[in-house]
């Protein structure tokens, strides 16, 4: 690496196809139409599935991440998966986002595909002394809004659990969600101003078959 060459900040992550963007934008507006002093919602152009945020990287190492991931999908399925509602994140009592977590529709043998597939990325990433493997059991979940202020919270939360309670055709819509993605994304993340800046540095498309 040259002097000029600096760290790159990395995830890997499944994208998301355009019409579930779409659904989960709309259901987020419906929620919030106006912005909330606090409360911060995920862009639409950001939303995706993350495997695993690696962190900052040497450039040169891209190129091994690059390698491992071909071989990997050579072997896994595309993955299905259905929306599962709402959750609070990390628990409902320290609550900093609002998240959906996602069920695999796509398992063998009463084995999560998604989740092998997180626990060999995670693997390969350690033995190559790329970054640390994850502590917390793999939950797959998608990010829908973040709460930086605890005065917003509890009125943002209480507006959430009447949208539920009313059974919102937004939400109902959700919750019958599914989509499948035959593709992984090593991107490159860049923060700004105005948030983070997503870049694809390279796709690989799930090539296994279901059993």
């Amino acid at each position: 690496m040259t002097r000029n060459d600096k760290p790159i900040r990395t995830f890997i992550a499944i994208p998301l196809p355009l019409n579930i963007k779409d659904t989960l934008n709309d259901l987020c507006l419906k929620l919030a139409p106006e912005k909330i002093k606090g409360i911060s919602k995920v862009s639409k152009d950001t939303y995706h599935l993350t495997l695993k945020f690696i962190g900052d990287i040497d450039i040169g190492r891209i190129t091994e991440i690059k390698d491992f991931l071909y071989e990997i999908t050579l072997s896994y399925p595309p993955v299905s998966l259905k929306m599962k509602g709402f959750k609070l994140f990390p628990s409902d009592r320290r609550v900093r986002a609002v998240t959906t977590e996602l069920e695999d529709l796509t398992e063998k043998e009463g084995s999560s595909s998604i989740t092998r597939l997180f626990k060999e990325i995670d693997r390969t990433l350690s033995e190559l002394n790329i970054c640390e493997r994850e502590k917390r059991s793999y939950v797959p979940h998608l990010t829908l809004f973040r709460i930086k202020d605890s005065k917003a919270r509890a009125s943002f939360l209480k507006d959430i659990e009447l949208f539920v309670e009313a059974e919102d055709k937004y939400y109902s819509k959700f919750l019958e969600t599914t989509f499948t993605s035959e593709d992984i994304v090593l991107y490159q993340s860049t923060l700004s101003s105005k948030g983070a800046i997503h870049t694809a540095l390279a796709s690989f498309k799930l090539k296994g078959e279901n059993n």
